[in-house]
């Protein structure tokens, strides 16, 4: 699998933590790859608890989120992925840019890890996704995170922040091709 490094900028002229979220995310066939990396300023970082079993949430990027957003290259339609630090979950299948938002029924769980150090906190993901995407087919992706703060506040981080207000499904933030 051919790997490609990452790493989030926070929405300019907002308050955010001194922390740097970096990873990789790769794709062969019908499987895909990511893992974040968060180092930093970690104990204003607040992280939702974990739960006993993970499960589908909505609403999960009012709290820390790490997210992804995939479409096939050349295409309107679009998956939101959510990943909550708690093991909490979702998938959202959209028709073009925030339109026909709903959840995707195709894939019923996510398995990924949440990692907690004293240094580090990390998340690895790898899953197929041959339910809702063609592994013949280019992908372009963004990959993004909200931060919650000790304060309550709520950073925005992507890979590339093309409007003038944080906008995670802008389709000029999906730069990476897998």
């Amino acid at each position: 699998m051919n790997l490609v490094e990452f790493a989030l900028l926070p929405f300019p002229g907002e308050t955010f933590p001194e922390i740097k979220i970096s990873g990789s995310a790769g794709r062969e066939g019908s499987v895909f790859s990511i893992n974040y990396n968060i180092t930093g300023d970690l104990p204003r970082i607040v992280l939702p608890a974990a739960g006993k079993a993970p499960q589908r949430v909505d609403g999960l990027w009012e709290a820390t989120c790490l997210e992804f957003f995939l479409s096939p290259r050349g295409r309107v339609d679009y998956w939101e992925f959510n990943l909550s630090p708690s093991g909490d979950w979702n998938v959202y299948r959209l028709d073009s840019y925030r339109e026909g938002f709903r959840r995707e029924p195709s894939i019923e769980r996510l398995p990924f890890k949440f990692h907690r150090g004293p240094d580090a906190l990390g998340l690895s993901l790898e899953c197929s996704l041959a339910r809702v995407i063609n592994p013949d087919v280019k992908v372009e992706a963004a990959i993004t995170a909200v931060i919650k703060t000790a304060d309550g506040k709520l950073s925005y981080w992507a890979l590339k922040h093309p409007a003038g207000k944080p906008d995670f499904h802008h389709r000029e933030s999906f730069v990476i091709e897998l």
